[in-house]
């Protein structure tokens, strides 16, 4: 990546789709045990392609 495009605050790459606080919550519920279909069903998705359905 050329050093212009650094200066200019553009690092490539995809965007996020999952939000920090989102990922955060389902640690927390694995942690505490909940089987992850369970998890994902919870999740909802709100940018992207497949934003706002839920995680199956």
């Amino acid at each position: 990546m050329a050093e212009s495009e650094r200066e200019r605050g553009w690092y490539g790459g995809r965007p996020k789709v999952v939000a920090d606080d989102m990922a955060a919550c389902s640690h927390s519920l694995r942690a505490n045990g909940v089987p992850v279909p369970q998890i994902a069903s919870k999740l909802v998705i709100t940018s992207g392609k497949d934003s706002a359905e839920p995680r199956t």
